[in-house]
């Protein structure tokens, strides 16, 4: 376990080496090889960190099949642990409806700063009628966040082409409808709540 705790750890080539206790239920068996569960990997992953990156692994251990209720029990567990306590904070806004790491952290970036919170995966009409799922969305501000990934456009260039200009009259048809559409990329995440709460204000 990589760890920052340098308590009950070993130093190795700059990284510490800690010794963790696991409970019943920590470990699983996956085709005949002992591993920890889905719920102690992502406690163990996010413990000491930030909510943007904390939700990157809780939500993934949700959208696994784990609840929150199963993150909590093998939170409390370690809760000697340093770094226990700010993710028990961290677990109530972890959600299965993220379906990416950058959604993960670009809503964690906006609730770490105190914005509202957006609603997920929302079906949305377009000025022409059609219906659009978008990622994220502050409704009575009509304004749509949508975290941009390379991935999500294809693997190839034809692809990419292809996919490129139907996000485009999506995002038109949506602003005819009087939504704003903000994008975000990871390296757009230190700039994005002061892009998301501007919007929020002029709203």
């Amino acid at each position: 376990l990589y760890t920052l705790d340098t308590r009950n750890s070993a130093s190795r080539t700059g990284l510490h080496i800690a010794v963790s206790p696991l409970f019943p239920g920590d470990v699983v068996d996956v085709d005949g090889m002992r591993v920890t569960s889905i719920a102690r990997t992502a406690i163990d992953l996010s413990r000491g960190l930030a909510l943007p990156a904390a939700l990157i692994a809780l939500d993934g251990a949700l959208r696994a099949g784990e609840t929150q209720a199963s993150l909590f029990r093998v939170a409390l567990n370690l809760k000697q642990w340093r770094g226990t306590k700010t993710l028990r904070s961290s677990i109530p806004y972890a959600s299965s409806l993220s379906e990416s790491a950058l959604e993960s952290a670009a809503r964690g970036t906006c609730i770490a700063a105190g914005l509202p919170l957006p609603d997920l995966q929302v079906t949305i009409e377009g000025a022409s009628g059609r219906a659009y799922r978008v990622d994220m969305v502050w409704r009575n501000e009509r304004l749509i966040l949508e975290p941009d990934g390379w991935l999500k456009y294809g693997e190839t260039e034809r692809e990419r082409r292809s996919n490129f200009k139907a996000e485009k009259l999506r995002e038109d048809d949506l602003r005819a409808a009087g939504y704003r559409v903000l994008r975000v990329t990871w390296e757009g995440l230190s700039n994005l709540s002061g892009l998301v709460a501007g919007q929020l204000r002029n709203s």
